[in-house]
């Protein structure tokens, strides 16, 4: 796909030929359209386009979760620049439930060690991945954690998120978390909600 503006040069440590290749039924992306992918990952995230909706709609969900979960390490293994937190972005924008329960760790442990901004950050990507689990995250983070400032980011996406789904954020949490109410919203559910 066209990128918008100009094509954004990678950095150094993207290494393209490590990822694993998104799927569409027999084939992969790979070589240098894989690197434009990730190029156009770069150039539309956090916010996302339209054109990267086209772009990944020929492959599968779960072989983009893998991608964005590989690009997401090798920016932490670089020591995680903010300059480049759209990798953090693609986690969000390609979901997958254990890569959810893994940012919100990740959230938890960031914040007490002087990385209070990445771990605020890693609250709004989980809102951007629209499912039950990056909810789930949020509103634990939200609750438990110790961190002022990461617990009040916390609460302000989730009742944003509460507010755009016309719930407020009691009836949220309760249709999120099983043990808290027996009404639990499957992911179709909160799909159909956010369309």
């Amino acid at each position: 796909p066209q990128l918008p503006g100009r094509t954004p040069k990678l950095p150094d440590f993207i290494v393209v030929a490590s990822l694993p290749r998104p799927i569409a039924g027999d084939t992969a992306l790979q070589g240098a359209a894989l690197g434009e992918f990730v190029q156009l990952l770069a150039a539309t995230l956090p916010g996302g386009q339209p054109v990267l909706d086209a772009a990944a709609s020929r492959y599968t969900e779960e072989s983009l979760s893998r991608v964005a979960w590989s690009v997401f390490r090798q920016w932490l293994f670089a020591g995680a620049p903010p300059k480049h937190k759209w990798a953090m972005y693609a986690v969000g924008r390609f979901p997958d439930e254990a890569n959810a329960k893994a940012l919100g760790r990740l959230a938890r442990v960031w914040a007490p060690r002087g990385n209070s901004a990445r771990a605020q950050e890693a609250v709004e990507a989980l809102a951007t991945m629209r499912t039950q689990a990056g909810l789930i995250e949020i509103h634990e983070i939200a609750t438990k954690v110790q961190s002022k400032a990461l617990q009040a980011r916390a609460e302000t996406v989730f009742e944003a998120v509460a507010k755009s789904l016309g719930l407020g954020t009691e009836e949220l949490a309760d249709r999120l978390v099983p043990e808290l109410a027996d009404a639990d919203l499957t992911f179709g559910d909160l799909r159909a909600m956010f369309d």
